[in-house]
């Protein structure tokens, strides 16, 4: 379990992972997170260029960043570069990422860090997709993704899972 909470009152963004609700103490637990003001840069404090503020077990992305969020994506628009897991990366990392949880030697597999995007030659209109994914694909050919973490998938984009919040299916990104 994944979950970002947005506070935008006090201005920033938790990330955890394997977060858990434990009910019989009404309490939420994590084995890992991550802060990152809204109001910064977006790097974490141990990256080159990193605010001081943005701290977390992430290996340098913010929660901002985790999945597309319904809320763009029915506006339209994604103004933000997005993070993607691949199945094989690199044991090492590139800047903006302070670490990697990727296992491999060989030369040809990505870096966490790498951004990758859709060339800006393609058009998108061409293909069949839904309003919601059209707007992803743009997201990603404007803006790209991170290489951010290591996944069972071949590539992986996550969205923001409404069904699980009791608010059902309120995207479209499927053809089927």
């Amino acid at each position: 379990g994944e979950m970002v909470v947005s506070d935008l009152d006090a201005g920033y963004v938790a990330w955890m992972h394997d977060a858990r609700y434990e009910e019989s103490r009404d309490q939420w637990h994590a084995d890992g997170g991550s802060i990152a003001y809204l109001d910064s840069n977006g790097l974490e404090n141990r990256v080159e260029g990193g605010d001081p503020r943005n701290s977390g077990t992430h290996r340098g992305l913010n929660g901002a960043v985790v999945a597309a969020r319904i809320d763009e994506v029915r506006a339209g628009r994604i103004e933000h570069v997005l993070r993607v897991g691949v199945k094989t990366a690199h044991k090492d990392h590139i800047w903006p990422m302070s670490g990697s949880d990727g296992r491999s030697d060989d030369r040809y597999a990505p870096p966490q860090g790498a951004r990758i995007r859709i060339k800006l030659s393609v058009d998108l209109d061409r293909y069949d997709l839904t309003p919601e994914a059209l707007v992803i694909a743009r997201a990603l050919q404007e803006y790209g993704a991170i290489i951010g973490d290591s996944t069972g998938a071949p590539v992986e984009l996550k969205r923001e899972d409404t069904a699980a919040h009791g608010r059902g299916q309120l995207g479209d990104v499927d053809r089927g």
